[in-house]
C-alpha cells in the first residue's frame, strides 16, 4: 500500500525488513532501478531505523509487530523467474485450493482470467490491493457469481514489492479480507532509463513467451517533482493438452495409479465426453424405421439410444446402428465416448500490454506532497475448446421446451432450446421426430473465444506531516478503478440449426447422422454461424482520508502511543450485457445469460492503535518489550446494513530484540457479492454430483442448473486466530527463523443450495424446481411425486443462493533464512518457506458435523498437507546463481466406482538461474524451469483430464533468456 509518509523517503531506506517466513523472503535493498546490480546480497534485520508502512497496518513502523506480513521485493521475484503476478502467487506455499491459474482450458464463466486463494478459502476470501487501494474485480464471476481481482491486470514490470498479510484484516481494510490481503506496491522513485527483453520456450513444444519493458524515471532539478513511466508487453503461445502425454487422452483405461488400501496399482476409466461424432439419438422403439430390427418394440414409452456407424455418410440403415454405450470401464475403441482433450487447450494464447505512470510533487516541503498514478492495461486471452457439443433436448432452463416457445422464471423469460430432427428431414432414417440425443459438430472446428480485458486505475491525492517527528501525518486520495471485459466468439445458432434440419432438400439440409469424416454442404454450415459479443464491466470509485502518528505521553514511560484513524467512502457497481443470441440461449454448448446489473455504496470509519506496555528501560525480567495492537472498523452498506469488526494482537519480546512472540485475534467479513445479490437467472452446472432420489442408478456430476441472485443474503463472517515466534539472533547475523499457527473459522457461507446439500435433499425439498425427460423404459425407476409418473432422466435443476455451512482451516507457516558472507567466496543465501496445513474441515449445515478434506483432491484441485519453496543463491562480484526447489505433498481421492481410495503423488520441480553483470550497465539472465522435466503425477478424475491442472504446471522443462540495459 502507499506509504502514509512521503514516498520519497523510501529512497533513503536501503533495507526492507523480512516480516515473516511462512511465506517468507529476506529483504533486499529497495530496488531504485530494475537494471543491473552489483549483486549485493539480501540482508535481513531491522529497517535501519526507517519507518515504512506495510500491509496490515496504517501505522508506519521501524520493525514488525503483531501482524504476520511477508514481503517479496523485485529482486526476489526476479530470482523465481516468473513473468506475471499469477505465476508468483502460484509459487507461494500459502496459496492453496481454489486459486485460478489459467490452466483451465477455457472452461468456466471466468475463463481468460487468473485469481488467488489464500488458505484454500476461495478467490473471494482474499483481498487484493494495488498501492493499498481496491481495484475493480474481473467482470465475470467464477462459477457465475464469485468475484475476484484478475491477476492478469497487475503490471509485474512496474512492481517494487508484493506484501502479503497472512491473517484476516477486515478491521483494517473492511470486506473480503477473511484469508488475508495481498498488496501490490508499484515503483515510485526512479532515475534513468532501463530497457528489458526476455524470451522463453519449452524444449519440445512451441509455447514461446516474449516480454519487453521500458522503465523511465526522472526528477526535477530542485528535487521536488518526480515522474515514473513503465510500459510492458507480453506475448505467450498456447499449450494444447494433446502436446503432453499426461493430458492428451480422456480415455484413462490404460492409466494406472496406486491404491494405498490395495497396495497395488489400479487402472482408470474412460472419462471422455458422452457427446461425440457420430452422435446418438433417442428413438422410440415404435418408430417406423425400427421395424424388423433388433430395436423394435411395442411399448410407446420405451426408447433406445442409437449411434450410427462411424464411417457412414448418413445413409446407414437403422439396423446397422448400435445401442449407445458410454460405460466408463470400456476403452476408446469399444466406447462411444469422445476424446475432447485432443482438441482443447491447457493454457491460452496471451497478449498483454500496459502503461503505468506515477508522480509526486512536494508543495510545502514535508507538509504537503501531491501524488498520483495511472494504470492502463489491455489483456487478450484466446481460448480454444473442443468442437461444440449439442444436446438435442436442450440444457438449463430451456431444456425440453422447443425453440420458439418460452417460459418465465423469477420474472425473466427463458426461451426453449430443444432441437427436433423432424421425420421430414431427408437424412432421418427413423420416420419419426427425434427430440433427444446429442451430437458434436466436429466439422465446425474448435470453439475459439477471445476474452479482451481493459483495466483502468486512477489515483490522486495529498499526503504530508502536520507536526514534526511523525506526531501527526495525513493522507487522502480519490481512487477510480474500472474493468471492462468483452467475450467474443463465432458460434453455432440453435435456431439456424433447427431451420437447417427442417429443410427438405438433401443438398442443403443439415445431416446429423454422418460419421466424423462426413461433411455437410459448406454453405449450410456457414449459415449456422453467428458472431456473439458479451460485455461486462465493474467499477470501484472511492475517497479515503486518514491521520496517523505517534504521541509521547509524559506519564507513559514505555514509549510512544502510535495511532491511526480515518474514513472511507466508495461506490461499487457491475453490469453484464450479453448479446441477444446468448440471452435467448441459442448458442450451442453455452449457457444462457440475462442482462444483470447492481450497485452499492459503502461508508466506513476505522481506528488503530499500538500501545507499548513495557520497554527496555524497565529491566523487567521476561518483559523486555511488550506492546498491544488494537483496531476496529465499522462499514455501513446500502444493501444489507452494517458490519463492526475488531482486531487485537500482542508483540512480546521477553528477553531482548532477538526473540519475539506474537499473536492476534480478529474478526472479518465478506458481504454477498453484487452478483450474488442481483444476478438475473442464468444457466450453470452443479459442479457436484446430484444423486437422483427416484432413479437410484443415476447420478449427475454436472447437472444443468438455473441460479439467480438472492437479495436477502447476509455476510459471511470469520474468527481469525494466530500465534507465532520469530528468532533473529544477533550473535548469528543473517539468520532468521519463524513459525506461525493460524486458525480461520468462516461461518454463514454463501453457496447454491445444491452445492451444499447434495442431490437427494435438493430434489426432495425443492419440488417443482427440476425438469425431466419423459420416462425412457429403464428398470429400477420409481414414481416421481412431482409428476406422479415414472421418473425420466433429469434435465435441469432450479436453485438459489443461501447462507449455510462453515469452514475451519488450521495451518502452520514455517520459514528459515540464512545469509553467509565470506571474504573470498561471495555471499550464500538460503531461503525456505513452508506451509503445513493441519486441517481443512467443512460443515454443510449448522449442526450436521464437519468433514475433513486435508490431503484430499477435489476436481482438478486439492488440499495438500505440505507446500514448500526453497532457494539457494550464491553471489560473487558480477555473478549470481540461484537454485529453487518447489514441492507439494501427495493426496488421495475416492475411486469413481469402487470403495477404495487412490493416490496422487507428490510433485517436485527444480529451477536454475544465472545472472551476469556486464560492462556498459548491462545484465544478462538465463534460467531453466523444471530442470528434470518432471511430469505432474497422474490422476483419475471425473472429467478425464489426468493431472491436477489447478495446482500442477503442465509445461515441463522450459528455458528463458533476459537482457537489460540501463542508460
Amino acid at each position: 500500500m502507499p506509504s502514509p509518509v512521503d514516498l520519497g523517503r523510501l529512497r533513503h531506506a536501503p533495507r526492507i525488513l523480512s516480516l515473516s517466513l511462512g511465506v517468507w523472503l529476506p529483504s533486499a535493498a529497495l530496488p531504485q532501478d530494475p537494471g543491473p546490480t552489483e549483486n549485493a546480497p539480501a540482508e535481513t534485520g531491522k529497517l535501519d531505523d526507517q519507518k515504512v508502512a506495510r500491509v496490515g497496518s496504517w501505522i508506519p513502523a521501524e520493525d514488525e509487530n503483531a501482524s504476520p506480513v511477508s514481503i517479496y521485493n523485485a529482486e526476489r521475484i526476479a530470482k523465481l523467474g516468473v513473468t506475471d503476478v499469477n505465476a508468483l502467487m502460484q509459487r507461494l506455499p500459502i496459496t492453496s485450493q481454489g486459486s485460478l491459474n489459467g490452466n483451465n482450458g477455457g472452461n468456466g464463466f471466468a475463463a481468460g482470467s487468473t485469481g488467488v486463494s489464500l488458505r484454500g478459502l476461495g478467490l473471494n476470501a482474499t483481498l487484493v490491493l494495488l498501492n493499498g487501494r481496491r481495484i475493480a474485480p474481473f467482470s465475470y464471476g467464477d462459477g457465475g457469481t464469485i468475484t475476484f481481482a484478475n491477476l492478469n491486470s497487475l503490471p509485474l514490470p512496474a512492481i517494487e514489492r508484493v506484501e502479503i498479510l497472512r491473517e484476516g484484516a477486515s478491521a483494517i481494510y473492511g470486506a473480503d479480507a477473511i484469508a488475508g490481503v495481498i498488496n501490490v506496491v508499484t515503483k515510485q522513485d526512479f532515475d534513468g532509463l532501463v530497457l528489458k527483453a526476455r524470451y522463453g520456450n519449452t524444449f519440445n513444444t512451441d509455447t514461446a513467451e516474449q516480454q519487453y519493458s521500458i522503465t523511465y524515471g526522472t526528477h526535477s532539478k530542485n528535487g521536488k517533482t518526480s515522474l515514473l513511466v513503465v510500459a510492458d508487453y507480453l506475448q505467450r503461445n498456447a499449450l494444447f493438452n494433446r502436446d503432453r502425454s499426461f493430458s492428451n487422452n480422456s480415455d484413462q483405461t490404460g492409466l494406472s495409479v496406486y491404491s494405498q488400501e490395495l497396495k497395488t496399482n489400479v487402472f482408470g476409466y474412460n472419462l471422455g465426453s458422452g457427446t461425440g461424432s457420430p452422435g446418438y439419438f433417442r428413438v422410440p422403439r415404435t418408430a417406423p424405421g425400427l421395424v424388423d430390427t433388433d430395436f423394435e418394440g411395442s411399448n410407446p414409452n420405451a426408447f433406445v439410444r442409437l449411434v450410427p456407424p462411424s464411417n457412414t455418410d448418413g445413409r446407414a440403415r437403422p439396423g446397422d446402428y448400435h445401442i449407445r454405450d458410454v460405460d466408463i470401464t470400456l476403452p476408446g475403441a469399444e466406447s462411444d465416448r469422445y476424446n475432447y482433450l485432443q482438441h482443447s487447450q491447457a493454457t491460452p494464447d496471451s497478449q498483454r500490454f500496459g502503461i503505468f505512470s506515477a508522480f509526486d510533487h512536494r508543495i510545502f516541503d514535508d507538509k504537503m506532497t501531491a501524488f498520483g498514478y495511472v494504470q492502463l492495461r489491455r489483456d487478450n486471452e484466446r481460448l480454444e475448446l473442443a468442437p461444440p457439443p449439442m444436446d438435442l433436448n436442450g440444457t438449463g432452463a430451456g431444456a425440453g421446451l422447443p425453440i420458439g416457445q418460452s417460459k418465465l422464471i423469477d420474472g425473466f423469460e427463458f426461451a426453449g432450446n430443444q432441437v427436433t430432427i423432424p421425420a421430414t428431414n431427408p437424412w432421418n432414417p427413423f420416420g419419426t421426430d427425434i427430440k433427444a440425443g446429442a451430437y458434436r459438430f466436429v466439422e465446425a472446428g474448435n470453439r475459439v473465444t477471445d476474452v479482451l480485458s481493459h483495466t483502468y486505475n486512477f489515483t490522486g491525492g495529498f499526503r504530508g506531516n502536520l507536526l514534526p517527528e511523525d506526531q501527526l501525518s495525513y493522507e487522502t486520495a480519490l481512487n477510480y478503478s474500472r474493468s471492462e471485459d468483452e467475450v467474443k466468439a463465432d458460434q453455432l445458432d440453435l435456431q439456424r440449426i433447427q431451420a437447417a434440419l427442417n429443410d427438405p432438400n438433401p443438398a442443403t439440409s443439415l445431416n446429423l447422422f454422418g460419421g466424423p469424416g462426413y461433411r455437410n454442404n459448406p454453405a449450410t454450415m456457414a449459415g449456422l454461424r453467428q458472431a456473439t459479443k458479451n460485455r461486462g464491466a465493474t467499477e470501484v470509485a472511492s475517497w479515503d482520508g486518514r491521520v496517523f502518528g505517534g504521541v509521547t505521553v509524559p506519564v507513559w514511560k514505555p514509549g510512544k502511543l502510535q495511532y491511526a484513524a480515518g474514513a472511507e467512502y466508495r461506490n461499487e457497481r457491475f453490469s453484464e450485457n450479453p448479446d441477444k443470441l446468448t440471452q435467448a440461449g441459442r448458442v450451442v454448448g453455452e449457457s444462457s445469460k440475462r442482462v444483470s446489473r447492481g450497485d452499492r455504496s459503502v461508508a466506513a470509519g476505522f481506528m488503530e492503535g499500538i500501545i507499548p506496555l513495557t520497554g527496555p528501560d524497565w529491566h523487567v525480567p521476561g518483559l523486555y518489550r511488550l506492546e498491544v495492537k488494537a483496531a476496529g472498523r465499522i462499514d455501513s452498506y446500502s444493501d444489507f446494513g452494517s458490519a463492526l469488526v475488531p482486531l487485537v494482537g500482542i508483540a512480546w519480546r521477553p528477553i531482548n530484540e532477538d526473540w519475539m512472540i506474537r499473536g492476534s485475534y480478529g474478526q472479518s467479513f465478506r458481504p454477498p457479492s453484487l452478483r450474488q445479490l442481483f444476478n438475473a437467472p442464468q444457466d450453470a452446472l452443479t459442479g457436484d454430483v446430484v444423486n437422483d432420489a427416484w432413479r437410484p442408478n443415476d447420478f449427475w456430476p454436472d447437472l444443468p442448473i438455473v441460479t439467480s441472485g438472492n437479495p436477502n443474503l447476509q455476510p459471511e463472517t470469520s474468527d481469525n486466530w494466530s500465534i507465532g515466534s520469530v528468532l533473529t539472533p544477533a550473535k548469528v547475523p543473517g539468520l532468521r527463523l519463524e513459525a506461525q499457527w493460524f486458525q480461520i473459522k468462516r461461518r454463514n457461507e454463501i453457496s447454491p443450495r445444491s452445492f451444499i446439500l447434495g442431490g437427494n435433499d435438493v430434489l426432495a425439498i425443492t419440488p417443482g424446481s427440476y425438469v425431466r425427460e419423459p420416462y425412457d423404459g429403464e428398470s429400477d425407476v420409481q414414481i416421481d411425486p412431482q409428476t406422479g409418473t415414472l421418473a425420466g432422466q433429469l434435465i435441469s435443476l432450479k436453485d438459489s443462493y443461501i447462507n449455510v455451512g462453515s469452514t475451519i482451516v488450521d495451518a502452520i507457516d514455517f520459514g528459515a533464512s540464512y545469509d553467509w558472507k565470506t571474504e573470498t567466496a561471495g555471499t550464500w543465501t538460503f531461503q525456505g518457506e513452508v506451509t503445513k496445513m493441519l486441517s481443512y474441515r467443512q460443515e454443510a449445515e449448522a449442526g450436521s458435523g464437519y468433514s475433513e478434506y486435508l490431503g484430499t483432491v477435489t476436481g482438478f484441485d486439492g488440499f495438500p498437507e505440505w507446500k514448500t519453496v526453497t532457494s539457494l543463491t550464491w553471489a560473487y562480484r558480477r555473478v549470481q546463481l540461484t537454485a529453487v526447489a518447489n514441492f507439494r505433498s501427495g493426496m488421495e481421492y475416492a475411486d469413481l466406482l469402487e470403495d477404495y481410495t487412490l493416490q496422487v503423488g507428490s510433485f517436485t520441480t527444480f529451477d536454475l538461474q544465472a545472472g551476469f553483470d556486464l560492462p556498459w550497465r548491462t545484465r544478462i539472465t538465463v534460467g531453466i524451469e523444471n530442470l528434470l522435466d518432471a511430469a505432474p503425477p497422474r490422476y483419475i478424475g471425473e472429467q478425464g483430464e489426468s493431472y491436477l491442472s489447478a495446482i500442477d504446471t503442465p509445461f515441463g522443462r522450459r528455458y528463458y533468456f533476459e537482457i537489460s540495459k540501463r542508460f
